[in-house]
């Protein structure tokens, strides 16, 4: 029995890791099931909502064993999506590119690799998931100049300095989330505090930089242990670069922040992933 946990920075490539992730043969990866919002709601504490979790996971496995559907994110024909948001409309706004659909896939084993991507929500609990063997783990990390100017373009949550999936079971997540502070210092520290967790347990998860994963998609299924050479095509990978691309004078403002609060090593995190932070251009 396969399990497989994707999390990560959001806007670092994980929509993208799950559609790989579920084209690969005797294989199913779901998208953010909003089932897990509710379980970790109504969870008293982070190994409750991790015991949940693996329930789950079991639930999953044994509703598609049997033929039955799940809900799940889907683009057209059924397809796992790479990129949650489409291209910008005339009025600069940027609707979704899914709908939530029942799905079912034929033909899996008994063994199946079954994956599930949630960013915030398993980044809060990583430490007790990685409790449990019954759990792999990858986490994408991404460059924070990319990440932030994709958090400004878009209306979630993080673009306005909260990350509610996070927070309950995450006390420094919801005491940073919740401080007064300029946002984009804000959404730097909240890439940092991120970085750092995923950093701190190294050892125990797979990380994939979403510069490798975008330059080479196979990369991930190494990380994964997942042996076949190849993914399918996936035609709308360039669509998810161009929709993360952002103004370079906004980008050049982001980057020197990034240097100036790294310079006082406020930030371990994404300077252990991304050391060029940690020195000024016109440093030796």
């Amino acid at each position: 029995m396969q399990n497989l946990v994707i999390t990560g920075i959001p806007r670092s490539g994980t929509s993208l890791a799950a559609a790989i992730i579920d084209q690969v043969p005797d294989a199913f990866c779901l998208s953010e099931p909003e089932n897990q919002i509710a379980l970790m709601d109504t969870a008293e504490t982070a190994q409750e909502f991790v015991i949940r979790l693996i329930a789950d996971f079991d639930a999953i496995r044994q509703t598609l064993l049997a033929g039955a559907t799940v809900f799940d994110r889907r683009g057209s024909g059924g397809r796992a999506v790479t990129n949650y948001f489409g291209r910008r409309a005339s009025d600069g706004r940027r609707g979704t590119s899914y709908t939530i659909v029942p799905v079912s896939r034929g033909g899996l084993s008994l063994n199946f690799l079954l994956g599930i991507k949630h960013n915030a929500l398993y980044a809060a609990v990583l430490p007790e998931i990685l409790l449990h063997s019954r759990l792999r783990v990858v986490a994408l990390v991404r460059d924070p100049v990319a990440v932030i100017l994709s958090w400004k373009s878009l209306d979630l949550p993080v673009s306005r300095g909260q990350l509610p999936a996070a927070e309950r079971f995450w006390p420094e997540m919801a005491r940073l989330t919740h401080a007064e502070m300029d946002l984009t210092d804000k959404q730097i520290r909240i890439c940092d505090l991120l970085c750092r967790r995923f950093a701190a347990l190294d050892q125990q998860i797979s990380l994939v930089r979403y510069e490798s994963l975008v330059a080479n998609p196979a990369s991930l299924l190494a990380a994964c242990g997942i042996k076949i050479s190849a993914v399918a095509d996936l035609t709308d990978l360039a669509e998810y670069q161009q929709s993360c691309d952002g103004v370079s004078n906004l980008a050049a403002t982001i980057a020197e922040r990034i240097r100036t609060i790294a310079a006082v090593g406020d930030l371990p995190g994404i300077c252990h992933f991304y050391p060029s932070y940690s020195t000024r251009p016109s440093d030796p």
